[in-house]
């Protein structure tokens, strides 16, 4: 029974881990840049398969993809924002909800690019790696690399809280939150803060693919699903909200565990999505407000 009870704990801030990891950066690019990206699901697949090349292709050690990766993914993200026609389009002036509209756009094309060129270049099959040697920690309790997922992964989010909330950066970030033309009058520059969140963003996504694929086989198409319940995790803590993507990925992961373990498996994702509806009608601004 103890067992069973420690193995659903784990099972449920494992999850939570991946889909935090994945909703900060979503719950950032849509609450401070106003961009509605179909696309991040993929870039999280693109960390997770250089991941795959490193380690595979380059014989390099696993754990050291756990910062070299991350790092990449967010250079590709500045990259990204200063050629890829963000950078223009966040600071053009334009009504929210038509710079929101073309954002979905973009990353909705953007998002078959990505997963169509990884698997011409990595077929659609499943690929997977050996991950770190060490198996388990606590008497055979606690898998190691589930138990590494979900402390790098708070770390993070710790980590980002700490950004937001104590430097001047954060100061810009939260202002840009708050009210976008008011933080330009005030002198804040929005196209750093963009800057920043695009690398933020990017930067979990890289570690949240790189712990994805210690974890589970991946293909290209996977991206889809993962942003999916990235928006899910967002919506329900609260767009913008660092503790509210931390609650709203553990209230996900611990509907899915639960089904899953009392019901079945194939529908962890109905209970998921109906939780989410009933959310929305209730509390449709999500369970927190501010950062």
């Amino acid at each position: 029974m103890l067992t069973t009870v420690i193995s659903l704990t784990v099972s449920v801030f494992f999850l939570a881990s991946i889909y935090v990891l994945i909703g900060i950066g979503l719950s950032l690019l849509y609450g401070v840049s106003q961009t509605i990206s179909l696309a991040h699901g993929d870039f999280m697949i693109v960390g997770a398969y250089l991941t795959f090349l490193f380690v595979s292709g380059l014989g390099l050690t696993p754990v050291w993809m756990l910062i070299l990766v991350p790092v990449i993914m967010g250079a590709l993200g500045l990259v990204i924002y200063r050629i890829g026609g963000f950078s223009s389009l966040l600071n053009r002036s334009i009504s929210r909800s038509d710079r929101e509209f073309t954002t979905l756009i973009m990353t909705f094309a953007l998002a078959w690019i990505v997963s169509n060129t990884l698997a011409a270049i990595f077929t659609a099959n499943p690929q997977t790696f050996p991950g770190p040697d060490v198996q388990y920690m606590f008497s055979n309790l606690i898998p190691f690399k589930k138990l590494l997922t979900i402390v790098l992964s708070m770390a993070s989010v710790g980590i980002i809280w700490l950004i937001i909330k104590k430097t001047w950066i954060g100061l810009g970030i939260r202002c840009v939150f708050d009210d976008n033309e008011a933080s330009k009058i005030m002198g804040i520059n929005s196209n750093k803060v963009h800057f920043t969140v695009f690398f933020l963003a990017f930067f979990t996504a890289g570690l949240g693919g790189s712990l994805y694929s210690f974890n589970y086989p991946i293909t290209p198409y996977m991206g889809t699903e993962l942003v999916m319940i990235a928006f899910v995790v967002t919506i329900i803590g609260g767009v913008g909200s660092v503790k509210g993507v931390l609650y709203g990925a553990l209230i996900v992961a611990l509907v899915e565990v639960l089904v899953t373990f009392f019901a079945a498996p194939l529908l962890k994702i109905a209970f998921v999505y109906l939780l989410f509806i009933v959310i929305l009608l209730i509390r449709p601004s999500g369970l927190v407000k501010n950062m």
